[in-house]
C-alpha cells in the first residue's frame, strides 16, 4: 500500500528481507517464534498481503506494514465457527441506501465489504423480508456502521433487525488447508486441497487426495466452503494437481500431471463448471507455466507445449511440442528433478532452466 516505493521480498528459512527498489534500503520481516520456512515453500502477494505457503504446515501472512517491527503471523487454523447472527442497534434507509449501526466493533463480527448477509428478522416497524440477501457496500470501523442498498421505502430507526452471514452447506466452512501453493483468481485464492484442517490449532491431516483444489470466499482468504468451493479432477486415476493459472473471462486452468482442465464461472461457485481439455498431455513443472498473450506455455513429458485461447476464449491445444526443433536438448533434462524447472518469457523468447541439464543452452522463439 506504499504508493512511493516498490519492494522485492526475499524469503529465507529464518526471515524475509524486503528491499526497497527506490532507496536500496532493506528491512527484515520476522517469522513467528519457532517458525521456519522450508525450501519448497511458495510466496505470493494477494489481497494487499503477502502469503508464504508451507505444504502441510500453517501458512504465514504479512499485512504489508513496514513500521515498527514488521512480522509475519500464522493464518487462522483449528475449528471454524459458523457465522453468528448480528443485531444492529438500528437501521435507517434513505433513498435506497440502508445504514446498519452497531453497538461496537465486536458486534459487527467481521462483516466486511463484499460480504453477503441474509435477513433473519424483519425489524420494527416491519421493513425487511426474511430470507432476502444483501451485499455490504461500505464499512465504518469508527462509527460501527455498514451500508447496503435496498429497494425499499425510506425508514428511520428500525430496531430488532437480525442479520446473518451466509452459512455453508454440508461439511461446513474451513480455514486455509495448509496448501503447498495458491494462485489469485477472481478475488479468491485457489489452492490444492490436500490437507483437512483439524479442530486443534496448527493441526492438519492428509486427505490422501492429490487431484482436488479448493477456493476461498471472495476477498476472504480465511474461509473455504468444502462443498461448493472444491473441485476434483480425474478421480480414480494416477493424476495430481501440478499448477494453476488464472486466465481471462473467469477461466482457471488446472494443470495436472497427466491432464489439463478448465474451471469457469467461479464468481458464483454454485454455478461453476469444470471440463477436461485434454488427457493426452500434462504439466511436469508448475513454474514452467507462462502466459504469453493468448497462449499459455508449459513443460510436459514430451517437451514444451502451448495452449491457445481462440474463438472467444475457447481453448485449443497444440498437437506437437513447440520445442520439437530442439528435442535433443529437451531430452537431456534430468527427469528425476524436472519438476523444479523454472521458465520466464523475455525478449520474445521462452527461457527455461532445467535441473542438471548437460552443458549447452537453448531458447524457443
Amino acid at each position: 500500500a506504499d504508493n512511493a516505493s516498490q519492494y522485492i521480498l526475499i524469503a529465507s528459512n529464518l526471515k524475509v528481507v524486503a528491499k526497497n527498489l527506490t532507496t536500496g534500503a532493506t528491512t527484515d520481516i520476522i517469522y513467528p517464534v519457532g517458525e521456519t520456512v522450508p525450501p519448497e515453500a511458495d510466496m505470493i502477494q494477494a489481497f494487499n498481503k503477502v502469503f508464504i505457503f508451507r505444504n502441510g504446515q500453517t501458512a504465514l501472512e504479512w499485512d504489508g506494514d513496514l513500521t515498527g517491527t514488521p512480522a509475519f503471523t500464522k493464518v487462522a487454523s483449528g475449528a471454524y465457527s459458523q457465522p453468528k447472527q448480528l443485531s444492529p442497534t438500528r437501521v435507517d434507509i434513505v433513498d435506497g441506501k440502508a445504514t446498519a449501526t452497531f453497538a461496537s466493533l465486536a458486534a459487527m463480527n467481521g462483516l466486511n465489504v463484499g460480504d453477503i448477509f441474509i435477513i433473519e428478522s424483519v425489524g420494527s416497524p416491519a421493513t425487511f423480508t426474511i430470507g432476502t440477501e444483501y451485499l455490504v457496500a461500505s464499512r465504518d470501523n469508527t462509527l460501527f456502521k455498514v451500508t447496503f442498498f435496498v429497494q425499499l421505502a425510506n425508514a428511520t430507526n428500525v430496531s430488532g433487525v437480525i442479520l446473518q452471514q451466509r452459512v455453508s452447506v454440508g461439511l461446513g466452512f474451513s480455514h486455509m488447508p495448509a496448501p503447498p501453493f495458491a494462485t489469485y483468481h477472481q478475488r479468491r485464492l485457489v489452492m490444492p486441497y490436500r490437507f483437512e484442517v483439524n479442530d486443534a490449532v496448527d493441526s492438519f491431516t492428509s486427505r490422501g487426495i492429490l487431484d482436488e483444489v479448493i477456493a476461498s470466499d471472495i476477498l476472504d482468504t480465511d474461509t473455504y466452503d468444502r462443498i461448493y468451493a472444491q473441485y476434483r479432477f480425474n478421480a480414480g486415476t494416477a493424476d495430481y494437481v501440478v499448477g494453476l493459472h488464472s486466465f481471462a473471462e473467469d477461466s482457471l486452468l488446472v494443470f495436472n500431471r497427466n491432464s489439463i482442465h478448465l474451471v469457469q464461472n467461479t464468481i458464483n461457485l454454485e454455478a461453476a463448471s469444470t471440463r477436461l481439455l485434454t488427457n493426452e498431455v500434462g504439466c511436469v513443472a508448475r513454474k514452467s507455466i507462462v502466459q504469453v498473450g493468448n497462449q499459455v506455455i508449459f513443460l510436459s513429458d514430451n517437451g514444451v507445449y502451448g495452449t491457445q485461447f481462440l474463438d472467444e476464449y475457447n481453448l485449443r491445444g497444440t498437437e506437437t511440442p513447440l520445442s520439437e526443433p530442439i528435442n535433443e536438448t529437451i531430452k537431456r533434462i534430468n527427469k528425476e528433478a524436472w519438476e523444479q524447472s523454472v521458465a520466464v518469457y523475455f525478449d520474445n523468447r521462452y527461457f527455461i532452466a532445467g535441473s542438471r541439464i548437460m552443458p549447452s543452452s537453448s531458447t524457443i522463439s
